[in-house]
């Protein structure tokens, strides 16, 4: 039996390398359980949301106990002015898939405007390209001279855009990371804008202010994109104290999530996040890890008595 499960899991692998650069042109905005506090990196529109520096460094390692599976680093920064209306930011992704790695670079741009006394509009733009290696020599062939196995190294830009509306206790916003038509995931053609691929976030939540110490946070997450089934994220954090932050969620993709994060100082938050498959995988991995570290500078004066829950 353990000679068949071993030979089970070659052929499952090698199922994962062929399709492997077909998963990162469906998943090609990397995804993150922690993404209420990693929001930057699906909608630059966030920046008018925060008051303080901030800077934010995560590890994902999905599908633990495959060989190739993905692995994905990223690092942010969110830099407000003192006017709150215009802000500027950082997005890092490392992305490694089988035998791909591909890493991006943006930079972010975000203008606020007031709605009213207590509802903001906030217009965001991200500029910037990814570079994109396939080296199929990390992996096992059958034939050497596959014309399918040609290395490859791609740089593509990027041109993103998102708006968010929201008021101390809730927010809502739509993005699309990238517009443009990339080299490798691309159709030929000679059209700028990539209408085929593009990838649709939407995103919203609502803060419960149970008492003085507990506040109750539902929050959903879709991603849209042309034939391809949805994914949407439903999670219900907690937050106590303004320490401690506690939460589930359920992903359509028949995926089970739980979060832990503490506030260490004024200045540094330690999060984790544990994902599970209810799939036909879920006997073949070990599920996915997540840790995640963010430092902030708090400003002296606030406009806000507390940091926001988003």
């Amino acid at each position: 039996m353990k000679r068949e499960m071993t030979k089970f899991n070659k052929y499952l692998f090698l199922l994962l390398s062929i399709v492997s650069v077909n998963f990162i042109n469906a998943q090609r905005e990397p995804q993150y359980t922690q993404y209420i506090n990693n929001t930057l990196t699906y909608n630059p529109a966030y920046i008018s949301t925060q008051e303080d520096v901030t800077f934010t460094a995560l590890g994902r390692s999905q599908w633990m106990g495959f060989d190739g599976a993905p692995n994905t680093y990223s690092f942010s920064a969110i830099l407000p002015t003192l006017s709150n209306s215009f802000g500027t930011g950082l997005n890092i992704i490392h992305d490694e898939i089988g035998p791909t790695k591909q890493t991006s670079i943006s930079a972010n741009f975000s203008y606020e405007i007031m709605l009213s006394p207590t509802i903001y509009t906030s217009f965001g733009v991200s500029a910037g390209g990814s570079f994109l290696s396939i080296d199929y020599g990390k992996g096992n062939y059958l034939d050497p001279n596959d014309p399918l196995l040609n290395n490859r190294n791609d740089f593509d830009p990027s041109f993103g855009f998102g708006v968010m509306t929201y008021s101390e206790n809730w927010y809502v916003g739509l993005s699309i990371p990238n517009f443009l038509k990339s080299k490798y995931y691309s159709g030929e053609g000679s059209k700028l804008i990539d209408s085929e691929n593009l990838q649709y976030f939407i995103l919203g939540g609502y803060i419960f202010n149970i008492s003085e110490n507990l506040k109750l946070k539902p929050a959903v997450l879709a991603k849209i994109q042309k034939n391809l089934p949805y994914v949407v994220d439903y999670s219900a954090n907690a937050l106590i104290n303004n320490k401690i932050t506690v939460g589930v969620s359920y992903r359509s993709s028949d995926i089970v999530t739980g979060l832990f994060g503490i506030q260490l100082t004024d200045q540094f938050y330690l999060g984790y996040s544990y994902d599970h498959t209810l799939n036909g995988l879920t006997g073949y991995n070990d599920g996915s890890h997540e840790i995640m570290l963010k430092f902030t500078l708090p400003k002296k004066i606030r406009t806000i008595q507390s940091p926001r829950f988003y």
